[in-house]
């Protein structure tokens, strides 16, 4: 059984045929990935669906599905090949001896000489195995781009229903948070700077109901929106090369959108707006948790410093992260006495 374990199986507990089997996933996505047969959403789709398929899930999914493939996959990903390495939590003899066998290494290696043949840095936090970079390029990304960049659970939904404000949404992208709000009875009102096919990122919606605007267009047309919405916020920037130049290609990121998220913040605050809901990386918890000054994959420090002098958070809702994630939402209010910008 365990020369042919699929990688959706549960029974097997032996780490290093589980890891085989997640690398020959990979490479089959990554054959499928790289032909030139559809174009790159087509090809993205086909992938998402692939590995739905081989998860055990259904490829016409409920309105929920996200929450779930998350699930699998952390549940599939066998545990010494998820972790992130840092000189604080060196490899343990085990996690050696199975890198060693998995890469075909001698095993009475040195630890350094192992990590120097089978890690790469990851972000600032420590290493990842050099192969399992696949994950966040296969599986990780056609998640982002065709359902959401963060992925919420009944417990994030049910907070902001709770909040009984409707709802700000800027920045929207395919509609999906929008979407199972709405479904709940909530009251959304949802932007995005581009809408379709002129949206760089999604290939996929959940609702035609996004409407196109920027944040500083739309409250400067509706002031009226921040005093009696919720703004919400769900990883509103990508890498750029002003606040994440670790993660770009040269001079700049070709792919990235202007940052936008601290001028959408000053045009709230500026019309009276006093409640945020924010979804992403946090600089405070990467430094607590890894030690790193980065702010994280999802908005710029000039963001969350702003958010941090002018609101209160009142609550922090942990959700479903995609591999070498690790967002939350986190709910603020407006301190008193705090108008001036």
């Amino acid at each position: 059984m365990e020369t042919i374990c699929p990688v959706a199986c549960r029974l097997c507990h032996t780490e290093l045929f589980r890891a085989r089997a997640w690398l020959d996933l990979l490479q089959e996505l990554n054959r499928m990935y790289s032909t030139n047969e559809f174009d790159v959403v087509t090809r993205r789709q086909r992938v998402l669906e692939d590995l739905m398929s081989r998860l055990g899930m259904s490829t016409n999914p409920s309105n929920h599905f996200a929450e779930e493939l998350v699930q699998r996959i952390h549940a599939v990903i066998p545990r010494f090949l998820a972790n992130l390495y840092s000189t604080k939590e060196p490899l343990t003899k085990e996690e050696m001896s199975l890198l060693c066998e998995l890469h075909g290494l001698d095993l009475n290696l040195p630890a350094d000489q192992v990590k120097l043949a089978v890690l790469v840095p990851y972000r600032e936090r420590g290493h990842i195995v050099a192969w399992m970079e696949l994950t966040d390029a296969l599986i990780v990304r056609p998640i982002q781009l065709s359902v959401a960049f963060a992925i919420p659970n009944e417990e994030a939904l049910q907070t902001i229903r709770d909040l009984h404000m409707p709802i700000l949404e800027m920045g929207a992208g395919s509609g999906y948070w929008t979407a199972r709000l709405q479904s709940m009875g909530v009251s959304v009102v949802a932007y995005d700077a581009a809408r379709g096919a002129d949206n760089a990122f999604f290939n996929v919606w959940y609702t035609d109901e996004i409407q196109q605007g920027n944040c500083e267009q739309v409250l400067q047309a509706q002031p009226e929106l921040a005093p009696t919405h919720a703004l919400l916020l769900i990883w509103p920037n990508d890498p750029d090369p002003i606040d994440h130049p670790q993660f770009c290609h040269g001079d700049v990121c070709d792919d990235s959108e202007p940052v936008w998220d601290a001028a959408c913040l000053q045009a709230y605050m500026k019309n009276g707006g006093t409640t945020v809901i924010f979804v992403g990386e946090r600089q405070r918890v990467l430094q607590e948790r890894y030690g790193t000054n980065e702010s994280g994959m999802s908005a710029t420090l000039q963001f969350q410093r702003l958010l941090e002098k002018h609101f209160v958070l009142q609550s922090v809702v942990s959700i479903p992260q995609l591999w070498l994630n690790d967002d939350d939402m986190t709910v603020w209010t407006r301190k008193v006495g705090t108008d001036e910008l």
